[in-house]
């Protein structure tokens, strides 16, 4: 769906373009659809492993293929929520307290509930599970091993949730997320139209502020181009933890990264003819 929409708003700004609905993760079976379809520039709006990991990005990279988005290496880092911690951690950027679940035993460490258990390289909320007491856990620890890779857990951060896009060297718009359900999950995100979005949020001044400050620092910390969306938890405090940076976002004109840019002033089509300007510019 996504890829529908940026395909449509570049068609429609007069641009020559080709939807291609990948299902090849083969460099060979790319490079020939690249070729055929005499392609010179790619703007991927691949969600989740391969699009978002970084897989086909080092494709394109080593075929020498220009692209929108960030690279191979800032991908993988992003995508990882592992690394994510490490890195931001070391640029003192605040997220949750977090550990590494190897093992089902491992589960004994937990020091905090309620936690949050996830796949530490899944996307979309799939195999995550807020846990509020212990019987809990092994049911939520079972669910995240069903995507690929390890498995963290990180102390729950009670409060609001918002977001925010980044276009090259600015931050978007912040919009504050109201789900219906515990939090922000698969349903909400994409199934339930009942979620409600304010966007600006509505916050203190000097909050707003460092939220955007923030998130321009993740995405410069992770090594992030073109545009990306950071998510937030903000505490009744004040203070707001780091939850993920998102390299390729939703584009649907619902989508959350288009209505940050929206309340900017770019509607979706300007969005996506500006990635597009900024990219082939860098």
């Amino acid at each position: 769906m996504s890829g529908g929409y940026v395909y449509k708003a570049l068609k429609k700004r007069g641009y020559k373009c080709v939807n291609v609905d990948l299902n090849t993760r083969d460099k060979v079976e790319i490079k020939k659809i690249i070729d055929e379809k005499k392609i010179d520039f790619i703007f991927p709006v691949l969600h989740g492993e391969f699009g978002e990991d970084g897989g086909f990005q080092k494709i394109l990279e080593e075929l020498n293929i220009p692209y929108a988005g960030c690279d191979s290496k800032s991908s993988k880092k992003a995508m990882d929520k592992i690394a994510t911690h490490q890195i931001l951690k070391k640029k003192g950027i605040q997220m949750a307290p977090y550990i590494v679940l190897e093992h089902e035993d491992d589960l004994e460490k937990i020091e905090w509930m309620p936690c949050v258990i996830k796949p530490a390289s899944g996307g979309s909320s799939l195999g995550t599970t807020i846990v509020k007491n212990k019987d809990q856990l092994k049911r939520a620890y079972k669910l995240a091993t069903e995507m690929p890779g390890k498995v963290i857990v990180e102390k729950f951060i009670e409060g609001r949730e918002v977001t925010l896009g980044i276009l090259e060297d600015k931050s978007l718009p912040i919009i504050e997320v109201t789900p219906k359900e515990e939090f922000y999950d698969y349903n909400a995100k994409y199934d339930n139209d009942e979620t409600e979005f304010t966007c600006p949020a509505k916050l203190d001044k000097d909050v707003y502020d460092k939220i955007q400050t923030e998130a321009l620092k993740v995405f410069k910390a992770l090594g992030c181009r073109h545009f990306g969306r950071v998510d937030f938890r903000l505490q009744d405090d004040g203070e707001a933890f780091c939850l993920e940076l998102n390299t390729i976002p939703g584009f649907t004109s619902q989508s959350l990264f288009p209505r940050s840019s929206r309340a900017a002033g770019y509607e979706f089509e300007d969005l996506c003819e500006e990635i597009l300007k900024i990219a082939i510019k860098n």
